[in-house]
């Protein structure tokens, strides 16, 4: 069903002829309809705080291809639209911890601008740490787009020996 078709079904039934029946209808349609303007409008208002926050990282970021961002927040729509094709890597804090993250190729596809190196995946840890030599490393998917630090500078380092490894890969390839 579509949300037209929803608020459609809260009209009152033909054999309603109750006072006031198809008022309490329309308060009711109108209460589920504003909610949903509502949502659409705060995440509308969303983006485009989002997006700002991400122009300003890029812009910070320079040539740099990790981009650090305050929180987590939707990001590779404006990475894609400012046209910054250097960034692999996103680096933000998420409750107590870090994460660094890929930027995916494609809005319809997993694959990733770099992968997190082959030999942290799956790890947490002190294997983890001991794997990338960082200490505060928390964790690594295995399909290597994610991973978790324990502070910024941990991230950071973890993001930057990535950064170095997926340039060897990729003048190993070229």
């Amino acid at each position: 069903m579509v949300l037209p078709d929803l608020i459609e079904s809260l009209k009152p039934v033909f054999d309603d002829t109750a006072s006031g029946a198809e008022d309490r209808a329309f308060q009711t349609a109108l209460t589920i309809a504003r909610a949903f303007v509502e949502a659409r409008s705060a995440r509308s208002a969303a983006k485009l705080r989002a997006e700002a926050i991400v122009l300003e990282a890029i812009a910070k970021a320079g040539d740099n291809c990790i981009l650090e961002l305050p929180m987590g927040m939707p990001f590779r729509p404006t990475v894609v639209k400012a046209g910054a094709d250097h960034l692999w890597f996103v680096i933000s804090p998420r409750g107590s911890d870090w994460v660094i993250g890929g930027i995916r190729k494609s809005e319809d596809g997993f694959e990733q601008r770099a992968d997190l190196p082959a030999s942290w995946a799956g790890l947490t840890g002190m294997a983890l740490e001991e794997a990338s030599g960082v200490k505060g490393a928390l964790f690594c998917h295995n399909g290597r787009f994610i991973a978790a630090a324990a502070n910024r500078d941990a991230a950071l380092a973890l993001a930057r020996i990535a950064v170095k490894e997926a340039e060897l890969a990729e003048a190993g390839s070229v």
